[in-house]
């Protein structure tokens, strides 16, 4: 099983569990069957340094998410195809990102608790404070060691897009419901044509290093411009936009298959896209008829 098919809400989860179990067992046997005993030197230096070297390992995780954000942001703009399963891939690593942050944050704030209460006499809470924040020094390895392998692990947009597809489509792989793929390309490839001449955006051609490059504006933002010259409405664009979510993440998937109830989805939204565009040009040729009659 891919790391990345394990939902963010079961890795939390799990950090918890591992945190209270942690917590619990080292504080019992810290108080009643304590396998170290420390001097002052030894928790003054102990506590200190994991401070500093899980800050030092928090500091490259981040640095290698600031490049590895960057090269997909370009990978995004090279292929708007597998922009919103890059997009997608983002939002989950920006959120692991944050429960490290935070596993970090609480684990520098105990260390420093110890050694401000290293010279107590009472040394009960000192012992609370010393096993819970090995605790979530041993955890928060844990969570970067995942978030790593998570990232470096082969075939994320093709599971980010085939988490896409199950979401949009969730009927895709039962056998007795699965429609056509031809047909739904069929009538995806002739909405793409549509919104390629209605809307009549140029295809940008740069020249750089002698070779040439052709920037073509994606499907979104055509259905986007056509709503905003109010050729289709609200509802039409968000069926567009999660139709051609559904295909980018069919052709980046693992499974290539649709279900019956999108193919005839798309037949539905391409006859309404058809009746929309032909309604705009009819209203606007009775208003120019108008305009120009006696």
């Amino acid at each position: 099983m891919r790391l990345h098919s394990i939902p963010n809400t079961v890795v939390l989860l799990t950090i918890i569990l591992l945190l209270f179990i942690s917590c619990c067992a080292s504080t019992y046997f810290g108080l009643n069957h304590a396998l170290f005993e420390l001097t002052e030197n030894q928790i003054m230096y102990l506590y200190s340094t994991s401070a500093q070297v899980l800050a030092a390992v928090y500091g490259l995780t981040l640095t290698g998410y600031i490049f590895l954000r960057g090269d997909l942001n370009r990978e995004a703009r090279s292929d708007e195809t597998r922009a919103k399963s890059i997009e997608k891939l983002e939002g989950r690593y920006f959120w692991q990102l944050a429960v490290i942050t935070a596993l970090v944050m609480f684990t520098i704030l105990l260390t420093n608790l110890v050694i401000a209460q290293e010279n107590s006499k009472n040394t009960e809470p000192l012992t609370y404070l010393m096993n819970f924040s090995q605790s979530f020094f041993a955890i928060s390895f844990v969570a970067i060691a995942f978030f790593v392998v998570d990232i470096v692990g082969p075939g994320n947009i093709q599971a980010a897009s085939q988490a896409l597809q199950d979401k949009i489509d969730p009927e895709h792989n039962v056998k007795t419901m699965q429609g056509d793929l031809s047909e739904f390309l069929k009538s995806y490839n002739n909405i793409e044509s549509i919104l390629n001449t209605k809307t009549n955006i140029p295809v940008l051609t740069t020249d750089f290093s002698n070779k040439k490059y052709n920037k073509h504006t994606s499907n979104t933002r055509l259905a986007e411009i056509l709503l905003r010259r109010e050729k289709i409405n609200n509802e039409l664009f968000s069926r567009l936009k999660n139709l051609i979510t559904l295909r980018n993440a069919i052709i980046h998937g693992a499974d290539p298959s649709v279900s019956q109830h999108m193919v005839d989805e798309s037949k539905s939204i391409l006859e309404e896209l058809n009746k929309s565009l032909d309604n705009v040009d009819q209203m606007h040729s009775e208003t120019d008829n108008s305009v120009v009659a006696p």
